[in-house]
């Protein structure tokens, strides 16, 4: 256990130092994932995830974690979610030849869950240089273990990157 003395004027402020604490001293997972805390929830700090948070040491092979929230429907099956995750994304290509496994959400859910095989450059210019992940559909194991689970914590309130690496 972790006893830590935070000053603070309400529950929600008291919440957030907690967070930054975390984060800065490289307890994130412990704090957020393993206690159930959810990232964000200032009405209520104690409240648990919908889903079950996955935690920073659950990915076992190089990771990469897709919001695609502008492009996701309801009622899409799983080759659709793949399209929409695959491609256009700036990303590291040094960081992209690592990848093995890349998870799409939507708002903090995973949605879908990916083998990674490479990813190819936009040679067109249409795209600005961007790249597409070349890749299938996970296996049965891999794809209940990830999917429908919670990944809110890895994206800080106000993020805008869309891409989130893990294990590289």
């Amino acid at each position: 256990y972790i006893q830590v003395n935070l000053e603070c004027k309400d529950e929600s402020g008291c919440y957030s130092l907690l967070i930054k604490y975390a984060k800065e001293n490289d307890l994130y997972s412990e704090v957020v994932c393993k206690s159930g805390l959810v990232e964000g929830m200032s009405d209520c700090p104690k409240k648990v995830c919908d889903s079950t948070p996955i935690c920073i040491n659950e990915f076992e092979q190089p990771t990469v974690i897709i919001r695609i929230n502008k492009r996701y429907c309801d009622g899409m099956d799983q080759k659709e979610i793949l399209e929409v995750a695959r491609k256009w994304w700036r990303i590291s290509p040094e960081k992209a030849s690592q990848i093995k496994l890349a998870l799409a959400v939507y708002n903090g859910v995973v949605k879908g869950v990916f083998r990674v095989s490479g990813w190819e450059k936009d040679i067109s210019g249409d795209y600005n240089g961007r790249y597409e992940m070349i890749g299938d559909i996970a296996d049965k194991k891999t794809s209940d273990r990830f999917m429908k689970r919670s990944v809110k914590g890895f994206f800080p309130k106000g993020a805008t990157n869309p891409i989130r690496y893990f294990g590289i």
